[in-house]
């Protein structure tokens, strides 16, 4: 029976947004890939991260487990094409020749896997969306930050020291925190006595 191993990704935005579930990928992607004859040999998830490109640990896990041939996984199967990659350099550049090179299918669970010329052609254009739509995300997402702060609010969660308010208006800001502000001005107070480094500083 050939093997197969499964990838899985959500980002912090899509878990947010829209509510990707994990388990659902993996649900369907077993089913698919048992349908398909293969016997689902691991899973590799990478929970909260982003596709713009490989420095996620599990994608490397997968990349490094693919690689060995004792190992002999014959298909990775994938919910969808985007959960593997946004950025068509990865996938052209590593990922596609990793495959061919090993002799694994790259399957997905939700879209056609057509082995033709058009086939390939569908593939590399839904790649391409892919990374066009992450960069869409990512413009949307740097001008709406700007655009708080030019307002004067922060969009992120206050560091210590401080803590996030909501103005009767709706919009938020920072303020002092009282709890917390005595603590982070011993801390500055401390170092700059120079008696202690920044580890023994963290230990107090």
């Amino acid at each position: 029976m050939e093997k197969a191993v499964i990838y899985a990704r959500v980002s912090s935005e899509e878990q947010a947004k829209h509510g990707f579930s994990i388990e659902n990928q993996k649900k369907v992607c077993i089913e698919f890939a048992q349908k398909q004859g293969y016997f689902v040999e691991k899973v590799f998830i990478d929970e909260g991260k982003s596709a713009k490109n490989l420095e996620r640990p599990e994608i490397q896990e997968l990349m490094d487990y693919c690689s060995k041939k004792k190992n002999c996984i014959n298909a990775v199967v994938i919910w969808r094409l985007d959960r593997i990659s946004r950025n068509t350099t990865d996938y052209h550049g590593v990922l596609r020749p990793l495959f061919e090179h090993k002799g694994i299918k790259l399957l997905s669970a939700t879209e056609a896997n057509v082995d033709t010329i058009e086939g390939d052609l569908m593939r590399n254009i839904g790649m391409s969306f892919a990374e066009y739509e992450r960069k869409v995300i990512g413009t949307r997402t740097i001008a709406g930050l700007r655009q708080k702060a030019e307002q004067g609010e922060c969009p992120h969660k206050a560091p210590i020291g401080y803590k996030n308010i909501s103005k009767e208006d709706g919009s938020k800001t920072v303020v002092v925190d009282e709890k917390t502000a005595f603590y982070v001005k011993q801390a500055f107070n401390l170092y700059d006595s120079g008696m202690y480094s920044l580890r023994s500083l963290t230990t107090k």
